[in-house]
């Protein structure tokens, strides 16, 4: 099963389309990124980019350690 398909059953379209960038931007930061990056980097795209990295957590998209990304932790995407 592709990541694709994955991330098609994952709750509504904007939901999906903050899933897909936040794989395509650890996809090209080699799959692991410090949060202060991706925060920077994707907040400039949406808010609550801690609460969608929880959600893509919890989808299994990707790892961190703790329930939420700490400011000082490193989020890794998880293999397909």
């Amino acid at each position: 099963m592709s990541r694709k398909r994955d991330i098609d059953g994952l709750g509504d379209e904007e939901r999906q389309e903050q899933f897909e960038a936040i794989v395509e931007y650890l996809k090209e930061h080699g799959g692991e990124v410090p949060y202060d990056t991706i925060n920077r980097d994707l907040g400039e795209r949406w808010e609550g980019v801690r609460l969608v990295l929880k959600a893509a957590k919890d989808a299994g998209l990707v790892d961190f350690d703790g329930i939420v990304p700490s400011f000082s932790g490193t989020i890794k995407l998880v293999e397909d």
